[in-house]
């Protein structure tokens, strides 16, 4: 027995060291992986002492405080990031060089900002809740689309965004629902107490309107949200977001300023952050999770939650940031006759392309329940069949079998095979992500940008150039949107 003992303890002893050597390399790989990366810019490493900081800021007690304190910030990151003496903020293409073609600051408005659209005799109020990384920007057609109809619309930029990527590393989600809240209040002041609220969000805008109807709906004393609309829902990120705060940790512990970083990325887009921190991926993750922790505390017997507003949402079926499956689960989740829709663009599914597609997403519309399972209305939107480009909607069908399309006068442009997660909210000619934009012609389009060469020659992504940035069906998506909202009343 002595002899086998010992050999047992030589080999757990071999394997426990084995497995430590793994794990040390592993970790000296990754880190030496994240020190490979392009160097950090003081838009990556300056305090801005004038971003909010929560609940917790003296400095802010509604709204109008939060807009007034964002004016310092901006004047802060003007003398701090601009006025760095950075040698990228001399680049033509740097949207921290003054008076330069990425400029925000110079726009006829400044969209990196908190936006409000006031209306005379306003029909409702609509608070617009933008995406992570983004800006007031994103919400623009969206909130110019509501403002020509009649509605006040406010748009608020978040903690950390629209400023420096910088802000990244530090935004907590619960903060910036404390802005929707703040927000919301003004809002109502502004419109009166008998036309209706509705929310707007895009990506992870979408989670924090759901988080405030839930908040609502559990007896947090807000305002009765009369609608919301969802764009590119972030219902549910991918698992391996779960590590980020563990990352982050590592990157604090170990004085590796770069490890907390999983892209850092030269900052030509005017309204969007090109680099990206853990504590975002972190952030999005924690807040599907508590979203996901209210759904199942309200949820009854069958798994359902009773008494939200109407949820419009439109998604791709393919999108490679939020996890598509997560939206339908959502709205399997909520109670049915409510008013619940789900509108979801499917691929360009022509003979020519369909081969050299590949996405498990595209699986999806077959897993879907039957309309009698279902507590939402689908609306499919695709081919009107494989041998034409053109575009028809199928509503209430899980599949095209046996339904009857309905030609919604649009088809695939050329060389475009799908939507993305960052395409949904932006028109076809928007001047700084269309395909066909509008204004001055000597700028590049960032949704239409053409650079041939070699691979591994442009410091630009080369992913996100083939990413589509606008959405080519969104006439289409602005009707569904004024219609659900028509019918949003108190």
């Amino acid at each position: 027995m002595r002899p086998i003992r010992s050999i047992l303890k030589h080999l757990s002893r071999a394997v426990g060291y084995t497995t430590l050597g793994a794990v040390l390399f592993g970790g000296w790989f990754y880190i030496s992986l994240a020190q490979s990366q392009a160097d950090l810019r003081p838009w990556h490493t300056v305090d801005l002492d004038g971003e909010y900081r929560g609940p917790g800021d003296d400095r802010v007690t509604d709204y109008t405080d939060y807009v007034a304190l964002e004016n310092e910030l901006f004047a802060e990151l003007h003398r701090e990031v601009y006025e760095s003496g950075d040698p990228w903020t001399q680049n033509r293409w740097s949207r921290y060089l003054r008076g330069g073609p990425q400029d925000s600051s110079t726009s006829n408005h400044a969209w990196n900002r908190s936006v409000e659209l006031p209306a005379d005799a306003p029909v409702g109020g609509a608070l617009l809740l933008h995406g992570a990384t983004d800006s007031p920007y994103s919400m623009r057609a969206v909130g110019e689309l509501l403002h020509a109809r009649g509605w006040h619309v406010v748009i608020p930029r978040y903690p950390g965004h629209g400023t420096a990527p910088v802000g990244l590393n530090t935004f907590d989600w619960k903060d910036i629902a404390e802005v929707a809240k703040l927000a919301t209040a003004h809002l109502r002041e502004q419109v009166g107490p008998d036309v209706p609220l509705v929310m707007v969000g895009y990506s992870t805008g979408c989670a924090i309107a759901v988080e405030y109807a839930l908040a609502e709906l559990e007896g947090e004393d807000r305002e009765r949200i009369d609608h919301i609309i969802n764009l590119s829902p972030a219902m549910g990120v991918s698992p391996i977001a779960a590590f980020a705060k563990t990352q982050g940790r590592l990157a604090k512990w170990l004085g590796v300023s770069k490890l907390a970083w999983t892209s850092i990325q030269p900052e030509y887009d005017p309204y969007k952050y090109n680099s990206f921190s853990v504590n975002a991926g972190d952030q999005v993750y924690e807040l599907t999770v508590a979203v996901n922790e209210r759904l199942a505390r309200l949820a009854d017997e069958s798994g359902r939650v009773s008494g939200m507003p109407p949820v419009t949402s439109f998604s791709s079926i393919v999108d490679a940031t939020v996890s598509v499956r997560a939206t339908v689960a959502f709205h399997d989740r909520l109670a049915p006759s409510e008013g619940h829709e789900l509108v979801i663009f499917d691929v360009d599914r022509t003979h020519n392309t369909a081969d050299f597609l590949q996405s498990s997403d595209l699986a999806i519309l077959d897993e879907l329940p039957p309309p009698a399972d279902r507590a939402y209305v689908l609306t499919v939107v695709g081919n009107l069949d494989h041998g034409t480009d053109q575009l028809a909607a199928w509503s209430d069908v899980p599949t095209r079998e046996g339904a009857v399309a309905e030609p919604i006068d649009a088809a695939w442009p050329r060389g475009v095979y799908s939507l993305s997660h960052v395409a949904i909210p932006f028109r076809d000619h928007d001047p700084v992500y269309g395909l066909a934009p509008y204004g001055n012609s000597e700028l590049p389009s960032l949704g239409n940008l053409q650079l041939r060469g070699e691979r591994g020659l442009f410091v630009i992504d080369g992913d996100g150039r083939m990413r589509l940035r606008c959405n080519p069906f969104f006439d289409y998506m602005s009707q569904r949107i004024i219609d659900a909202l028509d019918s949003s009343g108190r």
